[in-house]
């Protein structure tokens, strides 16, 4: 297995470094910009994105959100089984 070191560039193709279960938040942000986020239980997400856009959609089960996401929001979304990758 390869070691990474500081030299490696992180790109948005390269695998997560970051990985963590969302409790969505009106307050705090994510601990870290998520590159894409996966929506267990599908429904309504709401969040920011790091263009600071705020945008909600409804998403099905098992679904990929490729967008880089800074927040999100619990008033708003009813999609559970959240998981941020960064």
């Amino acid at each position: 297995m390869a070691i990474l070191n500081e030299h490696f560039n992180m790109g948005l193709t390269t695998p997560a470094r970051y990985v963590a279960n969302v409790t969505p938040s009106d307050s705090a942000p994510l601990a870290f910009r998520a590159l894409t986020v996966y929506v267990t239980v599908g429904g309504t997400i709401k969040f920011d994105t790091i263009g600071e856009n705020t945008v909600t959609m409804t998403v099905p089960d098992y679904y990929e959100i490729p967008a880089q996401i800074t927040k999100i929001y619990s008033t708003g979304t009813t999609a559970t089984g959240i998981v941020a990758y960064g």
